[in-house]
């Protein structure tokens, strides 16, 4: 029996060390890192990058030196001023319905913070959700300008600013594809005509889906255009 639970404990600690995680002692290019975390209530930050920690609340605290070592299906960051612990679980942040790839809890002096980390996990519907377009092709959207773009019911409306925009579409393997996209047909003035056709040249194109580690979609056109949407809450 005592072999049996030496055995399970081994594979465990293997499970957990072949996980793709940051790693204290490894160059940020090639592990991923910088790792983020956040929690809400109270709001807060944590940020890891090769060996030193940030931790934002009401002021900030600065880590150095930090030890890293496999916890059991996760990872723990050590240091005398902040301790994390990383676990491969998936986390709410308790203000939207965005879920997180990691459960993150982190110590700083006697205070416990609780949150998430580890990036954002595809959602398994866009139906029902509304997502405000933040850049294209690299250039910022002005955040007073309408431009929003709604999922129900197999159809995605919505605007860049100008013309009324529509197309179904569907959603599987974590990827969104457009059918034809229709469209008012009211002049637009510069920039906002070229960014209105960058934006549905994108639909049009059987676009590459992803998820920032922030939770942004980013929609790639097969000609490397990029459009970038966030959740609205």
């Amino acid at each position: 029996m005592r072999t049996k639970l030496v055995i399970i404990a081994l594979v465990a600690t293997m499970v957990a060390s072949c996980q793709t995680m940051p790693n204290a002692s490894s160059n940020s290019a090639s592990s991923g890192l910088p790792y983020k975390a956040l929690g809400t209530e109270p709001f807060w930050s944590l940020e890891i990058n090769n060996a030193d920690m940030v931790f934002q609340h009401d002021k900030v605290v600065s880590a150095s030196n930090v030890e890293v070592r496999p916890s059991f299906n996760g990872w723990r960051y050590t240091s005398p001023k902040i301790t994390a612990d990383i676990t491969f679980a998936p986390c709410s942040d308790g203000m939207s319905d965005r879920t997180y790839k990691d459960t993150v809890t982190v110590m700083v002096g006697k205070e416990t913070y609780k949150g998430c980390g580890g990036g954002i996990i595809a959602p398994e519907t866009f139906d029902n959700t509304s997502w405000r377009i933040k850049s294209i092709n690299g250039t910022a959207i002005p955040p007073e300008r309408e431009a929003i773009v709604s999922f129900a019911d197999g159809r995605m409306s919505g605007t860049v600013g100008c013309n009324r925009l529509g197309a179904s579409y569907t959603y599987a393997k974590k990827s969104l594809s457009f059918g034809s996209v229709i469209s008012t047909r009211m002049g637009c003035q510069e920039p906002l005509a070229s960014q209105e056709l960058a934006f549905v040249s994108v639909l049009s194109a059987s676009p590459s889906t992803s998820f920032t580690d922030a939770g942004a979609l980013v929609l790639t056109g097969k000609d490397g255009a990029v459009v970038i949407l966030e959740q609205s809450i």
